[in-house]
Order: structure tokens, then sequence, then C-alpha cells
């Protein structure tokens, strides 16, 4: 087997370990005015993004070179390469578990995309309940979304970095036998 299979065997392996501790989530596309489920890969973890990292340095030539280019990928498209993989890969092995035929009580919209995370299709639904389900679906995932492969394959950037600040102890603190240090913790937004 080529370094190139043995590559993608690997992923199939990361994907099979991330099926396994419920690194996915239901989602939701547009395409052309219909609608469809998809199942979403969360990399919610360091270990998953340090892997990823690690997928990205060692990705084969030969498989930075499946888009016909001349040169090697740029590493956002072998990032989006990889995730696009692995999304599709996740995809198609949730749906092979799920139960089709499931019913529940709700509107046409929810009830059709619900259907539709089982079996691969697209649906028409009123636009009014579709936005409804987009928002409900956007505010459930406003805690993880830079965790979640988006439609683009590629990982929302993090929004916040923690920042610690060092204080040593003042001259008066010292001279009344306090010589501790304070440390204190923020989160900063990236801009």
């Amino acid at each position: 087997m080529g370094e190139d299979l043995r590559f993608w065997q690997h992923i199939y392996r990361w994907c099979l370990d991330l099926l396994a501790r419920g690194k996915f989530l239901p989602g939701f596309r547009r395409k052309n005015g219909t609608y469809g489920g998809i199942w979403q890969v969360l990399l919610d973890s360091n270990s998953d993004r340090e892997r990823l990292a690690k997928f990205i340095q060692q990705m084969p030539e030969v498989n930075r070179s499946y888009h016909g280019k001349n040169q090697g990928l740029e590493s956002s498209e072998t990032q989006s390469l990889i995730l696009s993989f692995l999304k599709q890969i996740l995809d198609v092995q949730v749906r092979r578990w799920i139960e089709t035929g499931i019913q529940i009580n709700a509107s046409d919209a929810v009830q059709t995309w619900l259907q539709s995370l089982s079996v691969p299709s697209e649906f028409e639904a009123d636009s009014n309940q579709v936005r409804r389900l987009e928002t409900a679906l956007n505010n459930w995932y406003l805690p993880i979304d830079e965790s979640l492969i988006g439609a683009d394959s590629q990982l929302g950037q993090n929004l916040f970095c923690t920042c610690f600040v060092l204080h040593p102890p003042t001259e008066s603190e010292l001279k009344q036998g306090n010589g501790d240090w304070t440390l204190e913790y923020y989160l900063q937004a990236f801009r």
C-alpha cells in the first residue's frame, strides 16, 4: 500500500475514534434553494487539534497534488482537504447507524430535517420554519462554533485566548512578611 493510501487510512481511523467518542453533531445546510441535514465533526479538544496539525504536516506530497496543481497545497488547503474527507466519512458512518422513520411531534421543517439526517436527501420547506430551525441550531452551536467543521471544510477560529498577569508582592507587603505573588487570569477576545 502506498503512503497516500496509508495516510487516508490514518484519517479514517481518526474518524472512527471521533465516532466512538461522540464528537459529531447534527447540522443543517442550504444548497440551491433546498435544504438538508448533515453530520458535522466536532474537534473541541486540544488533542484533536494537535492531531489535525500533525496530519497537515505529515500529508504526503502525492496527496497534496490531488487538485492537479503543479505545486503542493498551502497549509489551509491541506487542512481543508483533510477536514473535507473527515467530514464526508463521518457523515456516511453516522447515517449507517441511525434508524429511519423516527417520528416526533415537530414542525414539517424539523421533521423533514431529522429524516434527512438518516438518509441523504434534500427537502423544501416553509422559509419561516427553516429560519426558526436555523436560529435554534445556531444558538445551540454558539458555545462550540469554533470547534465545528463548517461547510467550507475549515475549523472556526478561536474567539478568545487566556491571558495571565503575575504580580509580585509590593514593598509594603514584603515589609509585613507577606511575600505572596498574585496571579490574575482573563479571557481576551481576538479582533
